[in-house]
């Protein structure tokens, strides 16, 4: 028996990552799960809650600094302890780098196993992809949290090969001590045409049955190319009279107010929506776009691929791992920023040619719908990432040789990459 004390990081995708891959793996045989909350904000005390095959165990938050966030763990530690210290067959995964501090004190007390889900780059990694920027013009990222995950993890998940290659190359992590393991998103979309009303959907949020929508979905902030989408929009309403920009999430909307004044009655920020309303919004949209200048494995994405949409992304290192231009996606490529900031940004113009030409080429859109929806459904479901990660646990637990913990990380450079 398994028995897996997962540690959530309840923030974006990460929630949804946590929500898919336990929704599979509590409901097969062999394993049993423990969610454990770290500063829980749910309850005022520690609370352990029965929920379903799992059970949740949550340590709420204290006022912290320095001195006592040390004090706070070992406490952690000693409230989840009764249900470690008679168990075999532990691991402890890890979804964010600070919490490597409450498997270092587990792994003091007994053996357990540490896994940990890379779910986050900095920004400046993605610059690497590029061959105008030279690795010499970044920064060595090098926090403590992350060497401390480099020296004790037993096994790290990538949700990407590029994200992989940046552990390597930055941490010297070692390949064989990594898995490349994609996002998988099974929630159903249903039948739009036998369950529901499409144009129900529309009038529903106000808009006409005529009307075509392109859609973005994702925080709404600097880096998720919202500013160029824009552009692009506003170039794309002098050849079309029907067209709505939706923007879905929360975020810093007043940089991009301005922007929208000639076309207020067009585009709408909706901020955050419940799933149900998101969902019903990906089943009227034309077109969804992720315009984004760095990302992994987007679960906005895989929520686009499982509802059929014609996408529209750029070739951000990890969306280009997922999508295929010409074949499941049309693509928009970035370039380095021109106002010599280091990074890199998407065109206007590149994301107005791309969505124009799926509005005006009906043929290629149903193909680019269909093939992306048999991506999804090959590649990028819950199940498919769960049986993945369910065999490092078993490798992990079955094995006899214990790798050397790294306990000196050097960061080295190269001229590129």
């Amino acid at each position: 028996m398994i028995n897996l004390f997962f540690v959530i990081h309840d923030y974006s995708g990460a929630r949804t990552y946590t929500d898919e891959l336990l929704g599979y793996l509590s409901a097969r045989e062999g394993i049993a799960v423990y969610k454990v909350y770290l500063e829980s904000n749910t309850y005022k005390e520690y609370t352990e809650v029965k929920e379903g095959n799992m059970i949740d165990i949550h340590i709420p938050r204290i006022a912290q600094s320095n001195n006592n966030y040390r004090k706070y763990i070992i406490r952690c530690v000693d409230l989840i302890y009764p249900f470690i210290s008679k168990k075999t067959n532990v691991v402890f995964h890890l979804n964010r780098n600070s919490q490597i501090n409450l498997a270092t004190e587990v792994n003091r007390r007994i053996q357990c196993k540490i896994v940990y889900t890379l779910h986050y780059l900095p920004s400046s990694f993605y610059s690497f992809d590029s061959n105008d920027v030279y690795s010499e013009k970044i920064s060595a990222f090098a926090d403590e949290f992350n060497r401390q995950i480099v020296a004790e993890a037993d096994h790290i998940i990538c949700v990407t090969h590029f994200a992989k290659n940046m552990m390597n190359f930055h941490y010297a992590f070692p390949h064989n001590k990594m898995t490349v393991i994609y996002n998988g998103y099974s929630n159903q979309k249903g039948n739009i045409d036998e369950n529901n009303n499409k144009d129900s959907f529309k009038k529903q949020f106000g808009f006409l049955n005529d009307d075509h929508i392109i859609l973005f979905v994702g925080r709404i902030q600097e880096g998720k190319g919202i500013e160029k989408l824009i552009e692009a929009f506003k170039q794309l309403t002098n050849d079309y009279e029907n067209l709505q920009l939706i923007l879905v999430g929360k975020g810093e909307l007043e940089p991009f107010m301005e922007q929208v004044q000639d076309n207020f009655g067009r585009v709408s920020f909706t901020g955050k929506l419940t799933a149900e309303q998101v969902k019903q919004l990906y089943q009227i949209a034309n077109i969804g776009v992720i315009p984004s200048e760095f990302e992994q494995c987007s679960y906005v994405a895989l929520e686009m691929m499982q509802h059929g949409l014609p996408i529209v992304c750029s070739d951000a290192p990890g969306l280009k791992e997922l999508f295929i231009n010409e074949e499941n996606s049309l693509i928009a490529p970035l370039q380095a920023r021109t106002n010599g900031l280091l990074g890199l940004e998407i065109t206007s113009q590149g994301l107005y040619k791309a969505i124009k030409r799926l509005l005006t080429d009906r043929v290629l859109a149903r193909k680019l719908s269909q093939n992306v929806y048999n991506n999804w459904q090959n590649h990028y479901t819950a199940a498919h990432m769960g049986q993945a990660t369910m065999q490092v646990y078993q490798q992990l637990l079955s094995t006899d040789i214990q790798i050397p913990k790294l306990l000196d990380i050097q960061i080295f450079k190269h001229e590129t990459i």
